[in-house]
């Protein structure tokens, strides 16, 4: 339902606005690609390190070891079960320094919402 795809849309935004400097970019994109819908979050924040690419998505994990940023890793697992549950996908490329693109991915041809 829309609730649960605006639900994971604020949690995308709210962590690339944590982990993107005052002065970086944040961009929403959507756009049809054959029959799917992708729905892009792109920063140019902090990135994330190649060695925690396999835990982004699991609950309560974080890279913050230190607490210095808010949250309680829940974001990305939370986004990854929304996308599962309308037949769709959450994928990402991050580079450390150059920022992180987050792409919700949808089957067109379903009635997902």
């Amino acid at each position: 339902n829309m609730d649960m795809l605006e639900t994971a849309l604020e949690q995308l935004l709210d962590n690339a606005r944590r982990h993107t400097d005052d002065d970086g970019d944040i961009h929403l994109r959507t756009r049809q690609y054959g029959h799917q819908l992708w729905i892009e979050v792109i920063d140019t924040g902090v990135g994330i390190h190649p060695d925690h690419h396999e835990d982004i998505f699991k609950t309560f994990w974080r890279a913050d070891t230190a607490h210095t940023h808010p949250g309680f890793g829940l974001g990305l697992s939370i986004v990854q079960r929304i996308a599962q549950a309308h037949n769709g996908y959450l994928e990402f490329e991050s580079a450390v320094g150059e920022g992180s693109r987050f792409r919700l991915v949808f089957p067109l041809e379903s009635e997902s919402f």
